[in-house]
């Protein structure tokens, strides 16, 4: 019997993950179904290597699709393959960074509705998502969310609600929603200071530096990291 494409669409995001970690999927490897696709979308313990039935059950639908394609004894992804990969779980991911980083609800309890969002979000609403959340990098735990054509030009056709601490308002205070460095060690020096994803700060001074109060603490700040720390209103 032929799969649902949103069945389909799951094990696409699977494959996507694999790639992504650099682990070969071979007919054997087993699946994630829907009810658990948060898990195979998040986790960075091998989401492929638990589950019930075998990628062996599905590829045939997966081929008829020019999904994937075999190669070496492997199941790859055709580039049809990936760009549909590609637009799942970039909706999954920026869906995840709605529910988690702007409505504050409680991460690891939002997989349900971001697995029935990722299905129904068009790319239109995607990239005014996208801009509205300040055009993030990465998803709450911490996987990249690829860039759409709203990344490429920067869109600011709405008003995005996070945005760079460089824009907010002095004696505003302000949440963190991500911080898009990649040097692991400057944030973990920031995260020394109170300054990581989730955190209320306060901003108190521009120049000559940017100032933040974290609790009782005052904390100076380079305008380079400024740039890298975007924030909403708390």
């Amino acid at each position: 019997m032929a799969k649902s494409s949103e069945f389909l669409d799951h094990l696409l995001e699977q494959l996507w993950m694999a790639e992504e970690d650099g682990r070969p999927v071979v007919p054997d490897s087993t699946t994630e179904h829907g009810e658990v696709c948060g898990r195979s979308h998040s986790d960075s313990e091998e989401p492929i290597t638990r589950g019930g039935c075998t990628f062996s059950d599905h590829v045939e639908d997966l081929l008829k699709a020019k999904f994937v394609e075999k190669r070496e004894g492997e199941i790859v992804l055709t580039a049809t393959g990936r760009e549909r990969a590609k637009q799942m779980i970039r909706r999954h991911r920026l869906a995840e960074m709605l529910l988690t980083q702007v409505l504050d609800i409680e991460p690891g309890s939002e997989q349900a509705e971001v697995c029935a969002m990722e299905h129904t979000i068009s790319p239109r609403i995607a990239d005014r998502l996208c801009s509205f959340l300040g055009h993030p990098p990465q998803c709450p735990h911490g996987r990249p969310i690829p860039p759409g054509p709203c990344c490429e030009r920067h869109d600011r056709e709405i008003k995005p609600l996070v945005a760079p601490l460089t824009e907010a308002r002095i004696g505003e205070r302000y949440r963190i929603v991500f911080i898009a460095t990649r040097r692991h060690s400057r944030l973990d020096r920031l995260g020394v200071l109170g300054i990581y994803a989730g955190n209320d700060v306060h901003l108190h001074q521009k120049k000559p530096s940017f100032v933040v109060r974290i609790g009782e603490t005052d904390v100076a700040i380079d305008t380079e990291i400024a740039r890298d720390i975007f924030v909403r209103p708390a």
